[in-house]
């Protein structure tokens, strides 16, 4: 049933990450307690119905021609001031409860620098943050990650 209203979005014309975070969980599954932390609604798991019935391009012609990850981080440093920039924003993402965006800051800091101390504590203070707000299986993915 959750599939079907990912299709529905998917048929409106609406990108993976919008499918993503459009709708809810079905009421008559959203008010069991039992399956809230195995069935709550995630974007991760949109994505993969998404690619399922329409493959990696999402209409977006953005997907085409991708930069690597590496130049990615190298332009976002280039953005905030240096490795030192995206490892102080990232602090003040998280400060604010921004943990999604304190991730991914820190995540370019590291691809730069692999070795930086601050940065790797800040994902790690990050994943740890999504992996107390999300569902069991998704905490296990993310609390893993740095074991």
């Amino acid at each position: 049933m959750y599939t079907i209203s990912r299709v529905r979005y998917i048929n409106k014309g609406f990108y993976p990450d919008q499918v993503g975070r459009a709708g809810k969980l079905p009421s008559m599954l959203a008010n069991e307690s039992y399956l809230q932390h195995v069935m709550v609604p995630s974007p991760w798991s949109s994505k993969g119905v998404f690619q399922l019935y329409l493959g990696w391009f999402s209409g977006d012609p953005i997907d085409l021609f991708p930069m690597t990850y590496t130049e990615k981080a190298k332009r976002m440093q280039n953005l905030t001031g240096g490795i030192n920039g995206l490892v102080r924003n990232a602090r003040k993402a998280l400060r604010s409860g921004d943990n999604q965006w304190a991730l991914e800051l820190s995540s370019y800091a590291l691809e730069l620098n692999p070795d930086n101390f601050r940065a790797r504590n800040l994902k790690r203070k990050a994943l740890y943050a999504l992996g107390e707000a999300t569902s069991l299986t998704l905490a296990n993915i993310i609390i893993k990650h740095f074991l």
